[in-house]
């Protein structure tokens, strides 16, 4: 008896590796299903895929940037305009992004989102999709399911405990609160932030203004050659570029330029355009105190955006 107890202790430890390894591995397989079949169905990013791989060759006018631009560039389909934009991209996924557009469609004219925080340092994390995975090799993203885990995703590994509380929290559902036209591209929320702001949005300003600080270093990203070479590329092949800071309040422009170096970054974006001869529009400023026109204080919500996108298409001389 004294003998049977010593040995189960002595394999005591390698049973709970073995049970803990099972769990990990269910829940692994639990993930990829809640991926595929939940999250990736719903993610504006894959519908961005899905509308990428069935263009026609009728566009005029083809917009990059982030959210901002994703959410506040709102094209009719009179304009033939698509938007490329996406929440959260480098300027190095953009860039991606617009050498494999131009490799496989064609449009008469770019409008190119450039801002300071562009060159923070949470646009050069570890959590980036490599777009030549995607729109390079690839654009069908059903192909590229068919020989990838939805886990090799880094956006969505990363936020894989994030999907599981929400799914769980709302029910075995997640909730997209946003609304994507596959017909252009753009991302609309229809949100009017309140003002005065509330707690919530005293705290989403708070950590937007710590997000969007800028490095001492940021002149020495490769960021600027990578701008630099790719505009110059757009106007080699003879097309129109306009370059564009989006729409702010004035509560978040007032506490972002008092950050170092930010100032001295629009200086330097402008002195950009100038050089390589393309227009370029500051346009921080141009609802200031029009709350109403936003979702929160650096993102148009939808009526935002339907204003915006005339102005910014008659401003960029690109109006049909």
């Amino acid at each position: 008896m004294t003998h049977l107890i010593q040995s189960q202790k002595r394999h005591h430890p390698f049973i709970i590796l073995i049970m803990a390894c099972l769990i990990f591995i269910a829940f692994l397989g639990a993930s990829e299903v809640l991926l595929r079949q939940v999250v990736i169905p719903q993610d504006n990013f894959y519908k961005q895929l899905s509308l990428y791989e069935t263009l026609d060759q009728d566009i005029n006018i083809v917009a990059f940037g982030d959210s901002r631009m994703s959410q506040g560039f709102a094209p009719l389909e009179s304009d033939h305009a698509l938007n490329l934009a996406m929440a959260g991209e480098s300027f190095e996924q953009m860039a991606d992004k617009i050498d494999a557009f131009f490799t496989q469609y064609h449009a008469d004219n770019v409008i190119i989102q450039l801002e300071h925080h562009m060159f923070s340092n949470y646009r050069f994390d570890g959590q980036r999709r490599d777009y030549k995975d995607f729109f390079i090799s690839r654009s069908d993203y059903h192909s590229f399911l068919e020989t990838h885990l939805a886990l090799q995703d880094p956006v969505l590994r990363g936020k894989l405990l994030k999907y599981w509380k929400s799914y769980i929290s709302n029910g075995f559902k997640l909730n997209n609160n946003s609304q994507y036209n596959d017909k252009t591209g753009h991302v609309y929320i229809d949100y009017e932030m309140l003002f005065p702001p509330d707690d919530e949005q005293k705290f989403h300003i708070k950590n937007r203004i710590k997000e969007h600080r800028l490095p001492e270093n940021y002149k020495e990203r490769s960021t600027w050659a990578r701008i630099r070479s790719t505009i110059s590329a757009l106007k080699d092949k003879g097309l129109g570029v306009c370059l564009v800071s989006y729409p702010v309040t004035p509560l978040y422009s007032e506490q972002i330029i008092k950050q170092n170096f930010v100032l001295d970054a629009k200086d330097e974006i402008a002195a950009l355009a100038l050089d390589l001869d393309v227009p370029y529009f500051m346009d921080w400023h141009i609802y200031d105190e029009r709350y109403e026109l936003f979702r929160n204080h650096d993102h148009l919500n939808k009526d935002g955006a339907a204003l915006y996108t005339r102005h910014l298409l008659s401003e960029c001389g690109f109006k049909s």
